[in-house]
């Protein structure tokens, strides 16, 4: 017979993996728009007569021409392009849902709940919240970037590491625990402002050298090459950044307004979306989890005192163990803030086609709560533990179908799209940074490629190449 420990793990992750498998069958029947962007990117992933393998190095070609630092997410790119390819060879259909999503839909939650078994409750709790909330889904309704999700998949690990490993990381150096912040940080430069604090903080604070420290000179000098090698600087970079979002006093006033008035609601909306959709329990949960924290952080780090003036606390708040968590949670609203002043998508979380930019640093938020409370060593009753595990597959189809619903965006486009395609009726054309045209000529295509019904003088060349010429005469051999 089982013990109780062992029937609890096997029960544990027979709901992770139900929850996986729902996940799966969801994204499956998903219909993404393509990114403007990417049909761009698809003429040169997509070319025979450049070698594959150098394809990922070009960021000028797969990126603004700006310095841009993500090469893992370039490989993926290539990859992902190449699925598609051959799923359209296969299928003879357009479906634009790449590997990258079937792998990061299968292995975030999975890794979370291997990481974060210590209670299994609350990891349930937090892995069927989160993984079924908009803003995990919803990077999945675009065919863009795999960079965001992957660098989130990672992140799950070296959360993990800076929390729970965090004295040996910021005391020593640990090569072992180099790839576990390399690697997400080559996806996304969001991870590197995560190093970046981490960083910074520890060298003010112990001048000694440690993983963080050697992790973002390892990043930096690996910046250096890529962008030199395409003829750029760091300067390039920063003039982008000073055209693009400060380049005027009015400018700037009008993001830190933009900032200032939508935070809160943000995180409002956030709790709101996640939490079964429904207001009342949104305030009890936020409410009672900002006193929960306010109170923690208040009595273990003495922040009263050390306000006051009394320096003898100030020793005792930097050796205290529970700092791992209280730099988790400044390294999230760093990350937050930097984030949302480098690119305003970050404040509309639940506009399809920009919350992926709020993927990551949402991931934080909610995983700072979690790990508060777990640290908190709050015992559950039996009825308490039955109860939420009976609730969880109801919060997870309740979340799914409140983000079915609120997508109505996303609903619009190829309902119009498809309806115009099935009455052969098409008024003016399609242009490139539109995600209709994306849509429209992807339902063309699943329609046998029926050129004929439309002008071909209204559609851009670029997508002239990637439907008609790549998806309808090479790949699908129909002229």
């Amino acid at each position: 017979m089982l013990n109780i420990k062992k029937k609890s793990i096997i029960i544990y992750y027979f709901l992770v993996y139900t929850l996986v498998l729902s996940l799966i069958i969801f994204i499956n029947n998903l219909h993404p728009l393509i990114h403007p962007e990417k049909v761009s990117n698809l003429v040169y992933l997509w070319d025979a007569n450049i070698n594959n393998f150098l394809k990922p190095f070009n960021s000028c070609r797969l990126d603004a021409c700006i310095g841009r630092f993500r090469p893992l997410d370039y490989v993926f790119e290539l990859i992902d392009a190449l699925f598609i390819k051959y799923q359209i060879i296969l299928t003879k259909k357009v479906n634009w849902v790449p590997l990258s999503t079937y792998v990061c839909i299968f292995f975030s939650p999975i890794i979370f709940a291997f990481i974060n078994k210590r209670n299994k409750i609350l990891s349930l709790i937090f892995i069927f919240l989160f993984f079924s909330s908009f803003q995990f889904l919803s990077d999945f309704y675009n065919y863009f970037r795999p960079g965001k999700h992957l660098a989130f998949l990672f992140f799950i690990a070296t959360s993990y590491a800076a929390v729970f490993k965090y004295e040996e990381l910021a005391s020593s150096l640990r090569k072992e625990y180099l790839l576990i912040f390399l690697i997400p940080a080559l996806f996304d430069e969001q991870i590197i402002m995560f190093i970046f604090f981490y960083s910074a903080v520890l060298f003010v604070k112990k001048r000694n050298v440690n993983t963080f420290n050697i992790s973002l000179v390892i990043i930096f000098l690996l910046y250096l090459v890529f962008t030199l090698a395409e003829h750029m600087t760091a300067l390039t970079t920063l003039k982008y950044l000073k055209n693009d979002s400060y380049r005027s006093k009015e400018f700037i006033m009008q993001r830190i307004d933009l900032f200032i008035s939508n935070s809160l609601t943000l995180n409002f909306e956030t709790l709101r979306f996640v939490f079964l959709n429904n207001k009342l329990i949104t305030l009890i949960i936020f409410f009672t989890s900002l006193f929960t924290i306010s109170s923690l952080f208040l009595r273990k780090f003495k922040f009263i005192q050390i306000l006051a003036g009394n320096r003898k606390f100030i020793k005792p708040l930097l050796a205290d163990k529970k700092q791992g968590i209280l730099l988790y949670l400044l390294s999230g609203i760093f990350i937050y803030l930097a984030s949302a002043f480098l690119h305003p998508g970050i404040f509309f979380g639940k506009t399809q086609g920009l919350s992926y930019y709020f993927l990551i640093p949402g991931f934080i938020y909610f995983y700072t709560i979690f790990i508060t409370f777990e640290n908190l060593n709050i015992k559950y009753s039996f009825i308490f533990k039955c109860i939420a595990v009976i609730l969880l597959p109801f919060i997870v189809m309740r979340n799914l179908s409140a983000m079915n619903n609120n997508l109505v965006w996303h609903s619009n486009v190829w309902n119009e799209v498809n309806t115009r395609v099935e009455s052969n009726i098409f008024h003016g054309g399609w242009y490139l940074h539109t995600w209709q045209s994306g849509a429209h000529l992807t339902s063309l295509v699943n329609k046998g490629c029926k050129w004929e019904i439309i002008n071909m003088e209204s559609i851009g060349e670029i997508e002239k190449i990637v439907y008609k010429k790549y998806i309808c005469e090479s790949f699908l051999k129909i002229n």
